[in-house]
């Protein structure tokens, strides 16, 4: 019975200090001040394969100001008459509008921010090609380059009705594409996408918000930059205060996030996941390159020929995994997009002994052999929103 006494009364000892320990905590975490204020607000819209648009086949436009954009794309080319299979038809085109609501002017560390996005997309004498855009909201450092993102990123979430990340992406499936009728059309997007706010650990540091819309290769992105103080709280909107930024020194529930973007906690560092802002997986940016490389081939580079194969298997590995790289083919994309930033700059491919960076990649990563032939219901004279076939 003495036992039984002395048990129960540690258990409940050790349950009192728990939760005092507890206490002490979150009134530690709920006293911490400082804040972010907005200084100053930067737009820009950005077409990433401007140059290389066929102006023969595409009329694409890009229009925006802070918070929102307006793209279209239109297929310009000569009709192609229906045969086995679909063809491309002169005015096909697309329309994406989107637009993000505006940060507030001071925020809290530690601070839950939220902010709307809505998204859609409309078409007219839709036959053949496939459009989509997409959005994304983030933490991030500043100046970051477009359509790149650091390590340390924090995205703005949602959740869908299954509990799900919510994917801010709209899409138009072709009426002649299997795809409209198995998945369906996702033409609009109306969302509260939230994240908390770090803390920082020096006076002056300075992080940005970053909300952009895009269609394609196409992008209106806008960086909100904030700066740090250490006392305090956040002032009502009316309020100023000036000074001077520092470099980038993140604190966050969890973890610190440091100058380079590295996200530290104690634990394993997680692979970086594909985000929705990442357009080097945008299917329809794998299936350009691969139609780029493509006409190349058709004029005797072999070269071009075998990197186009390697950008069709990472095309059906997207395309198999709903829009998401296979995991064991991250590696190798990467690899993939650098040889072809080398053979498009002419550093590689062109002359008739080439050195074979490209077949130590395939030995490297993969066991399949690459088809010498172009897959025979793929036009290779058109750059555009296409569509796998």
């Amino acid at each position: 019975m003495k036992n039984t006494v002395k048990k129960l009364s540690a258990i409940i000892a050790m349950a009192l200090c728990c939760i005092m320990l507890f206490s002490v905590t979150s009134m530690a975490q709920d006293d911490r001040e400082g804040y972010w204020e907005c200084i100053e607000v930067r737009h820009q819209t950005y077409d990433y394969n401007e140059e290389l648009t066929d102006k023969n086949y595409w009329s694409n436009s890009k229009s925006g100001s802070a918070g929102t954009g307006t793209f279209s794309s239109t297929y310009v080319g000569p009709d192609e008459k229906d045969d086995y299979d679909p063809r491309p038809k002169n005015g096909e085109s697309a329309m994406v509008q989107g637009s993000v609501s505006t940060p507030p002017k001071y925020i809290d560390g530690g601070k839950t921010v939220q902010l709307k996005v809505d998204l859609s997309i409309s078409s007219t004498k839709q036959h053949f090609w496939d459009f989509d855009g997409d959005a994304f909201v983030r933490f991030d450092e500043v100046d970051v380059e477009m359509s790149h993102r650091t390590y340390g990123a924090i995205d703005f979430t949602a959740k869908d009705s299954d509990g799900e990340d919510l994917n801010l992406s709209v899409w138009l499936y072709a009426p002649t594409n299997w795809r409209s009728t198995e998945y369906g059309n996702n033409p609009k997007v109306n969302a509260e996408v939230s994240a908390q706010a770090p803390y920082s650990s020096e006076e002056g540091d300075k992080i940005s918000i970053y909300t952009s819309v895009g269609m394609g290769s196409m992008s209106s992105r806008t960086e909100y930059v904030y700066l740090w103080h250490n006392e305090g709280k956040a002032p009502a909107e009316n309020e100023t205060r000036d000074s001077k930024g520092s470099p980038l020194t993140w604190m966050v529930p969890g973890g610190i996030l440091i100058g380079g973007g590295g996200y530290m906690v104690n634990r394993a560092r997680r692979k970086k996941k594909n985000k929705s802002g990442d357009r080097t997986h945008n299917p329809e940016v794998i299936k350009y390159k691969r139609d780029k490389l493509r006409k190349e081939a058709k004029k005797g580079n072999k070269y071009a020929d075998r990197l186009a194969g390697e950008y069709n298997e990472m095309l059906k590995s997207v395309e198999w995994n709903n829009g998401k790289l296979g995991f064991d083919k991250e590696e190798k994309f990467e690899k993939l997009n650098k040889l072809y930033k080398k053979f498009m700059r002419g550093e590689v491919g062109w002359e008739e002994e080439a050195p074979d960076e490209l077949g130590k990649l395939e030995t490297e990563t993969s066991v399949r052999k690459v088809s010498a032939e172009p897959e025979p219901l793929e036009t290779d004279h058109k750059k555009g929103y296409c569509r796998y076939l």
